[in-house]
C-alpha cells in the first residue's frame, strides 16, 4: 500500500482516528485544519463586512453572512473584491497548495469539494499550471450525463490527479475510489453533507487509507 501521511500543520488540531465501518475497508483519518488569515486578509475581510453593513441595512448580517463565507474560500470569487491588488496565495489557498504539494509527491490522488463554482475554475485553472497534473470539474454547470465520464476519467489517470467537486452536484451515486484523499475546502452549513461526499471515496473497493 501507498504511503500516507497525516498532513502536518502547527495550527491544527490532532487527527482523529474514526473507526472503520466496515470489517474491509482501510483507516480513514480526519485531520482538522485551522487557517488564520493574513493582516492584510483581515483588513479586506473588515471592509468587505462594513461595506455590507452600510449597503444593506438590517439585511446586512444575513448578506454579509454569505459574502464573508465565499471571502474565506478566496477574495477573488466576490465581485467587490475585483479591484483589489490581493495575491491568489491567501493563507488557505497556500495551506491546500501545501497538502497537495505531499499528495502529489506520494502519487497519489485528491479531491477538493467546494460548494462555489467560482472557486472550483480557479483551482481548474491554477492547480494544473502549479503542479503539472490533470484536473477535472463536476459542478451545477456539469451536463449531468457526462459526470460518470468525468470520474471515469480521473479514475483511469496513472499517477497524481485533483477532481474538484461541489459537494451537492456530485457529494452522492457517485464512486471515487481511486482517491484517498479528501479536502473539504470549504465547510458545509450541515455536516451530514460532508460525511456523504467524503464516501464518495471512503466505500467498497477503496483499497488504501482515506485522508480528509
Amino acid at each position: 500500500k501507498p504511503k500516507v501521511n497525516p498532513i502536518k500543520n502547527n495550527n491544527s488540531a490532532s487527527k482523529v482516528p474514526v473507526p472503520k465501518v466496515k470489517k474491509d475497508l482501510p483507516e480513514k483519518i480526519v485531520v482538522p485544519q485551522v487557517i488564520s488569515m493574513s493582516e492584510n486578509e483581515i483588513e479586506l475581510y473588515e471592509e468587505l463586512r462594513k461595506k455590507t453593513k452600510d449597503k444593506y441595512g438590517p439585511s446586512a448580517p444575513l448578506v454579509a453572512i454569505g459574502k464573508l463565507r465565499q471571502f474565506c474560500a478566496h477574495p477573488s470569487i466576490i465581485k467587490e473584491m475585483l479591484n483589489q491588488n490581493f495575491i491568489l496565495e491567501t493563507e488557505k489557498y497556500l495551506r491546500l497548495t501545501e497538502i497537495l504539494e505531499e499528495i502529489v509527491s506520494e502519487k497519489q490522488k485528491a479531491i477538493v469539494f467546494t460548494c462555489y463554482n467560482a472557486m472550483s475554475d480557479l483551482l481548474n485553472q491554477h492547480i494544473p499550471e502549479k503542479f503539472g497534473i490533470p484536473c477535472g470539474q463536476i459542478n451545477g454547470k456539469t451536463p449531468v450525463g457526462k459526470r460518470q465520464n468525468i470520474v471515469d476519467d480521473f479514475s483511469e489517470i496513472s499517477g497524481s490527479a485533483l477532481l474538484v467537486l461541489n459537494p451537492r452536484a456530485a457529494g452522492a451515486g457517485i464512486n471515487i475510489t481511486a482517491a484517498n484523499h479528501v479536502i473539504h475546502y470549504n465547510l458545509e452549513w450541515n455536516p451530514a453533507v460532508e460525511d456523504q461526499a467524503t464516501a464518495r471515496t471512503y466505500r467498497l473497493g477503496q483499497s488504501h487509507p482515506v485522508v480528509v
